[in-house]
């Protein structure tokens, strides 16, 4: 260990810390990245990353899920969407392990349907959307359910499958009508204009 500032110490290398990680034990593991996260919350309570990890790795997984979720839209705004991907997939896990992430489930969802098809995989893109639909119905929330075929329709434009992307355009047009949202209709009636142009 090498003295940092007053009573801050570090390990003269990453290896070491490395090497002193991997002979604990997985519930040693778990422990002291709980430890670390709630220690966290109080001195950096903003530092969502940092929490996100620590909460994720201790197994607090109802605490680490609003931290993956600020930590993945954060990424999204930096174009970091491997990063974001990492963060979501996590979430994801989170969500299929927490009885109540219904809302937060079909967050996580949409946004990594986006980033799939950022990072150039449209068919999981259009895989996650389907997921989505069946998730939450023909009756489920207007703005999930504009957001999905909205963003379908933009996966199947960019593939040059016109005719579906046309028939997505159509759902997200009408729920946003339902939701009064102008500016959306208008976005995607420009698109539909250039379909058929």
């Amino acid at each position: 260990l090498i003295g940092v500032a007053g009573t801050k110490f570090r390990f003269a290398h990453p290896v070491l810390a490395e090497a002193f990680y991997q002979q604990l034990s997985e519930a040693q593991r778990r422990h002291h990245h709980k430890r670390i996260a709630q220690v966290l919350t109080s001195l950096r309570p903003k530092d969502s990353a940092a929490l996100a990890y620590h909460f994720f790795r201790g197994g607090a997984l109802s605490e680490a899920l609003p931290h993956l979720l600020k930590t993945a839209r954060c990424a999204r705004r930096a174009d970091a969407y491997r990063e974001c991907r990492l963060h979501l997939t996590q979430a994801l896990e989170v969500c299929d392990e927490i009885a109540d992430a219904g809302g937060d489930r079909i967050d996580v969802l949409l946004l990594l349907a986006e980033v799939e098809q950022r990072l150039g995989d449209p068919a999981r893109s259009l895989e996650l959307c389907r997921h989505i639909l069946t998730a939450v119905g023909r009756e489920g929330p207007p703005e999930a359910l504009a957001e999905t075929w909205l963003l379908m329709g933009w996966v199947h434009y960019r593939r040059s499958a016109r005719k579906e992307a046309e028939d997505c355009y159509a759902g997200a047009l009408e729920r946003f009508n339902q939701l009064g949202d102008q500016e959306s209709c208008a976005v995607i009636e420009m698109r539909l204009g250039h379909i058929a142009f």
